[in-house]
């Protein structure tokens, strides 16, 4: 390994891994290393280099951080779901944006595509943004080609998992028992998880949007899940994606609606963010609406302006609740 590692180089942990940053110039990376640390010599995961930035670097396996990510009190919750976007070079480019600002009262959350979770959480590394999978397999290894044990999410820094995305509902099949024992194994693997639900644009024509979303809140989130390592987002279907957005007054009543079904089972803390075409034109008046505790952004998110505006907006209505 490059003589980097007897200087000029820096320790920072983060839940589940230690990061050895060298402010050297490097182009490539580098084996399978041994590292010596406070904690002792360490087998190193993988080492990086960020040409862009001229850092290099190595991943050290720590103990993971069992904290809920709600552990830290903070009251809004924003969380950027590129879905399968962007090409690489253009992830790197947004997560250095989302390092470089910070916002009092908010939680930022980042789903990546599973793989740039090591990358981005390098990028993110000694921020408070936080790295999340997408989805998860309900079982924890064996023939499954394709997919992503919740195990494995964790060992790459992941400290939550996005589940019954109307997207993984509508491409994949997935019902609400599968979102279910999704969220049952990641929870055994130590991840918080954020339930998706949501109705589409013919039943709440038909007026059935708040039984929809009721039964899929009965069959998606598991049997005596501890309060703090849950989070829903409320994401109506017709609102995806097509810069159509729920009312305020439809917000309003639906979010309602799914905190008395909370309250009944003891699970009133829990948060309930509002996603569909969020916009930092909007966010105020979303982040507005009581029972929104944040917002499940998809398309905004990728444009560092266009995210952080909202981010901006979930720092006021914070103040404005403490």
């Amino acid at each position: 390994m490059p003589e980097c590692y007897a200087r000029s180089c820096k320790l920072s942990a983060r839940p589940g891994q230690l990061t050895i940053s060298c402010a050297v110039p490097v182009s490539a990376a580098w084996p399978l290393q041994m590292v010596e640390t406070d904690g002792g010599i360490r087998a190193v995961d993988w080492v990086w280099c960020d040409a862009a930035s001229g850092r290099a670097g190595a991943m050290v396996p720590l103990p993971a951080d069992t904290q809920s990510v709600r552990g830290r009190g903070i009251e809004v919750i924003i969380a950027a779901n590129w879905k399968m976007n962007p090409p690489l070079a253009d992830a790197a480019a947004l997560a250095v944006a989302y390092a470089a600002d910070s916002f009092d009262g908010v939680t930022r959350i980042l789903f990546p595509p599973a793989p740039y979770l090591v990358q981005m959480g390098v990028r993110l590394d000694g921020t408070d943004m936080l790295v999340g999978g997408q989805d998860c397999h309900h079982n924890a290894s064996g023939a499954h080609t394709g997919d992503v044990a919740a195990g494995m999410l964790a060992d790459c820094g992941a400290r939550v998992v996005l589940l019954g995305h109307s997207e993984r509902r509508a491409d994949h099949g997935e019902d609400d028992a599968l979102v279910a024992t999704k969220a049952a194994a990641a929870l055994s693997a130590g991840l918080d998880v954020m339930i998706c639900v949501g109705e589409t644009l013919d039943q709440r024509e038909a007026g059935s949007a708040e039984a929809v979303v009721t039964v899929q809140l009965e069959g998606s989130v598991p049997a005596g899940i501890d309060a703090s390592r849950l989070m829903l987002a409320y994401e109506p279907v017709w609102a995806i994606g097509t810069g159509k957005v729920a009312g305020v007054e439809e917000i309003a009543a639906m979010h309602a609606a799914i905190q008395q079904w909370l309250a009944k089972r003891d699970l009133a803390s829990v948060p309930i963010l509002y996603g569909g075409s969020v916009k930092p034109g909007n966010a105020d008046a979303i982040f507005g609406v009581p029972d929104v505790g944040g917002a499940l952004v998809g398309g905004a998110s990728l444009k560092a302006e266009d995210f952080n505006g909202i981010c901006s907006a979930g720092a006021r209505a914070a103040a404005a609740r403490s």
